[in-house]
């Protein structure tokens, strides 16, 4: 045996004890080492020699106390993840604590003074903090400031424009009354306007004189008044006076329109000049640009022989004129299919005429109460214009720029009909059945071949078949280039009355065979009278 061998074994011979170290025999500084036999000795790590009496170790290397547990991460048997806090002998807690990931670990409080470098790093970040903030709010304040100062500049500049005329207004932020715009379903919404948005002027109620009602439409009256834009400077006016007592739809409409009006710009749609606000006394108004000869069904009838009320103070129609009207219908259409705007109502009535046969589409119930039999209330839904709308509006509720295509087919009807409603001499029932069977209109009389095509390429009854704005634009352009394309097509001529001259008298046939001498005059021929007078009786 070996000498060290032998000091190893005198020495766990005086340590030695009966038992296991299972329950920790030797305390916190001493490891427990078994021996054979049941029995186990108490050593001292360090340097392997015995413990005191009360078990510790006289040369143990002191370390200092952690500020926090150590945290170790360990797989158990069933392969689930769990946290093994190892805590410092000298701390309060006697015993290391376990748990899983899952749920929530209470570590047990270090009862010692904290780090000063710490400390001082936590106030370092606390200030960098408070700095970013203070800067951030400094930045944000003078942002706000800035974009008050230039729209308050931009204000007082468009005020000095015109005496009358209050600062401009965004219509995004709601003209009428703000607070209380909604979207109307009557309309689709045009393209987005974030840098082109349009500004309308308030005008105020004062400027506004010598008003002459001149009709009434769904939303209220509509005026004839004169405007006083400047010193000595005046425009004669239409003005649309919405309802004091209206339901909200209507003010929904009301509102919607404005926007609309605002947003398009074109010489063949009618120009919004501006907005008097709502006051306590009155409600909104809309100015718009005047039309001398007022909507287009009135002109047209007065050029037809089948209605009786002639004005001598609207212009007469010609083929030329319908041709011309046409066009400018198919420009505005053209412009307003281009900003994706789908208009659901367009008819001659809600087109206006000017000065020098402009025609202008608008909407804004300028018509006159003599239209209300072209509207029609289906399903308790509000009136519809079904004489003018596609079968897929009628029988979905669908609207789109093809069902406007299909509203300006009956327009070209209404135009070259010289004013007559569609499915004249039909119910609204019965019109909503023609058109549920696919029944379409009757070309009118002595109407162009051009005219013609273009009828039935905006009644096909898939809307994708249907033409185009920019497409019907075109080709009524070029007919204005080529008059002789917009004659109508000739009648064909009368044919002759063949008389069987032969019949009156007896004759070989042989002689019918014979085709000698056939243009020379037969002298013997029986002269007939055919138009004789009734024998006296």
């Amino acid at each position: 045996m070996h000498i060290g061998h032998q000091k190893r074994s005198a020495k766990e011979g005086r340590n030695h004890r009966f038992g296991n170290c299972d329950s920790r025999p030797c305390g916190f500084e001493a490891a427990c080492r078994p021996l054979e036999k049941g029995s186990y000795t108490c050593i001292c790590p360090q340097d392997m020699s015995d413990p005191t009496d009360d078990l510790k170790c006289l040369t143990r290397k002191t370390v200092p106390v952690a500020p926090r547990p150590f945290v170790n991460l360990s797989i158990n048997k069933n392969g689930q993840k769990s946290l093994e806090t190892v805590v410092h002998p000298f701390t309060t807690t006697s015993h290391p604590i376990k748990t899983t990931l899952n749920q929530t670990t209470s570590f047990p409080p270090v009862k010692q003074n904290m780090d000063v470098n710490i400390l001082g790093y936590i106030l370092r970040i606390n200030v960098f903090m408070l700095l970013a903030v203070g800067i951030t709010a400094f930045v944000s304040v003078l942002l706000i400031l800035t974009i008050w100062w230039s729209r308050s500049s931009k204000g007082c500049c468009k005020s000095k424009a015109a005496k009358n005329i209050s600062p401009v207004v965004s219509l995004i932020r709601g003209v009428i009354q703000e607070d209380s715009f909604t979207m109307n379903p009557q309309y689709a919404a045009p393209s987005p306007v974030a840098k082109d948005t349009i500004l309308i002027p308030y005008l105020s109620k004062s400027c506004i004189s010598s008003m002459e009602e001149i009709g009434q439409g769904f939303f209220g009256k509509v005026y004839k008044g004169i405007l006083q834009q400047t010193e000595g400077k005046y425009e004669t006016v239409a003005i649309k006076v919405l309802k004091d007592h209206t339901n909200l739809e209507a003010k929904e409409d009301f509102m919607r329109e404005v926007e609309i009006m605002t947003y398009f710009r074109h010489p063949n749609i009618l120009t919004l000049i501006g907005v008097c606000p709502q006051d306590d006394n009155c409600s909104p108004w809309m100015i718009f640009e005047f039309m001398a000869y007022g909507d287009l069904t009135e002109v047209l009838r007065n050029s037809s022989d089948q209605f009786t009320n002639y004005s001598a103070h609207l212009p007469s129609l010609d083929i030329e004129a319908l041709l011309v009207i046409s066009l400018q219908i198919s420009s505005g259409m053209k412009y307003l299919a281009s900003q994706r705007f789908v208009h659901r109502d367009l008819a001659c009535r809600n087109c206006l005429v000017g000065n020098n046969l402009t025609v202008k589409i608008a909407d804004f119930g300028m018509s006159r109460d003599i239209y209300t039999c072209d509207y029609y209330k289906v399903g308790g839904s509000r009136l519809l214009p079904v004489r003018w709308m596609s079968p897929e509006s009628v029988v979905y509720g669908k609207f789109t720029l093809e069902s406007d295509v299909w509203s300006f087919g009956v327009v070209l009807w209404e135009i070259y009909s010289l004013g007559k409603q569609p499915y004249y001499g039909y119910s609204n029932d019965e019109v909503l059945k023609l058109i549920h069977d696919g029944v379409l209109l009757d070309i009118p009389m002595n109407c162009p071949p051009v005219i013609c095509v273009l009828m039935n390429g905006c009644w096909k009854s898939d809307p994708k078949e249907r033409l185009r704005f920019i497409d019907i634009y075109e080709r009524l352009k070029n007919v204005t280039k080529r008059p002789e394309l917009d004659s109508p097509l000739p009648r064909p001529p009368t044919l002759p009355v063949i008389v069987d001259h032969l019949s009156l008298r007896k004759m070989p046939s042989e002689e019918l065979l014979d085709v000698d001498d056939y243009l020379r005059p037969d002298e013997q021929r029986v002269t007939v009278e055919y138009i004789l007078p009734y024998p006296a009786s």
